[in-house]
């Protein structure tokens, strides 16, 4: 499993693109929220992310 920092992360976009595709609730809803750049104002500067190798 490899760790990723959203944030800090260079490939924003195909991270955002995987969450959409997401098709439950609250991956829509995390979608807008990276999207819209809102989730740092609710939730603080770090938005980890999973990933298979």
């Amino acid at each position: 499993m490899k760790i990723i920092d959203f944030y800090a992360s260079d490939d924003q976009n195909h991270w955002l693109s995987e969450i959409n595709k997401s098709d439950w609730r609250a991956g829509k809803y995390l979608y807008e929220l990276l999207r819209d750049q809102k989730l740092k104002e609710l939730c603080g500067e770090c938005v980890v992310l999973l990933s298979r190798p």
